[in-house]
């Protein structure tokens, strides 16, 4: 997500759902003739960002990780469906229940400190790091007390005008956010001609790391590059708080020679051959589950090849990763966005579905368009073919309804009667469904299913119906 300050997000990255949504007050794309878009300089800076979120998702072991939980946790809530797709939590056996909470916990502990108003307790630059300690931090969930896997950092700042002291959990959140920030700083700062272009995000969770590694990096230019290879050796394992304060250690122990970047490419590569060894074994166990999720979908209409396609993904971006572990940062490891590099990598790495919002002028009609930037086809066993961008909405519609009920609170999920929530491409949809059930899509579109004939049309339907059990494409 890139927030602003005193503005609504600009962006959002839907993880696990390769999937990113673009607000209409900066659009990136404009429409420059009918069916084609190009890229508006002054706002590219929030694709990028978000382009950022879908690599670390589809190419480092923290979005393996991250993946393999959502595909766990959706083998529960299918336990819970009936024929017409609807959840009813009471048809989950006790052991099922243990299961999601278990699952539950492990995606939030490892999050830190997530709340928004933390921006509001220290004024815009007026603040300290005393100190942090990987140290466990208890956080409830569920009617239980559990452990963060974080860094509890001691602040001070000024607060009307008073001394107040904090403590700030340090978790996986602040570390893609700030990567992806110091990245879109690199970009604006391209396109305004101006490499010391201003921030304009809260402090948390965007500037936050940055703050931390400014006492171990001292020069500006140098250090966005510094905290974006530590985060990305950081996203390579499965405990990426403790290997970046590990990386910020063995920065320290290089001995300065004078040349900042040198330095730091050698305390780069002291770290990743620590690494390397063990990114082989996450990188076998977790695409291993990933094949047993296949099976899990197998018959179950598109998402069988969906599944596929993404375990692919994945095995190809980790064999990328230990083959050059930064390959994501030449576009400016220079110091400045180079956009030739930048194409390279996006022509190498084809960019997930973008939706661009646009406004009208009456929030009531806003409308906007879907960028697909992949033409791949997969065949399917009858011979016939799918688009990889129709797999692709399909993977992000079922999430939705994933999400839509999951009950953190109380560690379960919320029968269907008391859920709403809008299906994700409905400002985009133009099938006739829509215009006869409005109501439906804009507030229960997995009801989508029951009012479908035996084929649906209905994208959201088609994920439902995959989510249910077997069914045809």
């Amino acid at each position: 997500m890139r927030g602003v300050l005193n503005s609504e997000e600009l962006g959002a990255y839907y993880t696990n759902g390769a999937f990113i949504v673009i607000g209409s007050e900066q659009p990136c794309f404009e429409e420059v003739s009918p069916g084609r878009h190009s890229p508006v300089d002054a706002n590219f800076y929030i694709f990028v960002h978000e382009y950022y979120h879908y690599l670390q998702n589809f190419t480092t072991i923290y979005g393996l990780q991250k993946f393999v939980f959502d595909q766990q946790v959706l083998a529960v809530f299918t336990k819970t469906l009936n024929e017409n797709g609807e959840c009813d939590p009471q048809l989950l056996e006790e052991k099922d229940h243990e299961a999601l909470r278990c699952l539950l916990w492990e995606l939030l502990r490892s999050d830190g400190q997530l709340d928004h108003d933390f921006n509001g307790v220290f004024e815009y630059g007026e603040i300290s790091i005393l100190g942090g300690e990987a140290e466990p931090r208890t956080f409830s969930f569920g009617g239980e007390i559990g452990e963060r896997h974080n860094i509890a950092f001691r602040l001070v700042g000024k607060r009307d005008g008073l001394t107040e002291h904090r403590c700030y959990d340090f978790g996986e959140t602040a570390i893609v956010e700030g990567m992806a920030y110091e990245i879109d700083r690199f970009v604006e700062g391209k396109f305004l001609n101006n490499p010391h272009v201003e921030d304009n995000s809260p402090i948390f969770p965007y500037i936050f790391l940055r703050m931390w590694m400014t006492t171990d990096v001292q020069n500006g230019d140098s250090l966005r590059v510094a905290i974006v290879k530590a985060c990305i050796l950081a996203l390579l394992t499965n405990n990426p708080v403790a290997q970046m304060l590990n990386t910020l250690q063995r920065l320290g122990e290089v001995d300065p020679t004078g040349d900042v970047k040198a330095d730091m490419d050698k305390g780069f590569e002291r770290v990743w051959n620590e690494l390397e060894p063990t990114l082989q074994s996450f990188k076998d166990v977790l695409i291993g589950q990933i094949e047993s999720f296949v099976e899990m979908h197998k018959g179950r209409g598109a998402m069988e090849y969906a599944i596929k396609y993404i375990a692919n993904l994945y095995e190809t971006a980790i064999e990328l990763r230990l083959k050059d572990p930064f390959f994501d940062v030449s576009a400016f490891d220079s110091n400045e966005f180079n956009s030739e590099k930048f194409m390279e990598l996006v022509k190498k790495w084809v960019p997930c579905i973008v939706l661009q919002k646009i406004n009208h002028g009456d929030s009531s009609a806003e409308g906007g368009v879907l960028l697909a930037f992949c033409d791949e086809k997969i065949e399917t066993k009858s011979g016939n073919s799918i688009e990889v961008k129709d797999l692709l909405i399909l993977v992000n519609l079922q999430r939705h309804y994933l999400m839509s009920h999951i009950n953190w609170a109380n560690a379960s999920f919320n029968p269907s009667e008391q859920v709403e929530s809008v299906c994700p491409i409905f400002c985009v949809c133009n099938l006739p469904f829509k215009d006869s059930h409005m109501e439906i899509c804009s507030r229960t579109p997995w009801k989508s299913l029951s009012l479908q004939s035996a084929e649906p049309k209905c994208p959201y339907a088609s994920a439902v119906s995959c989510a249910v059990g077997p069914t045809r494409i």
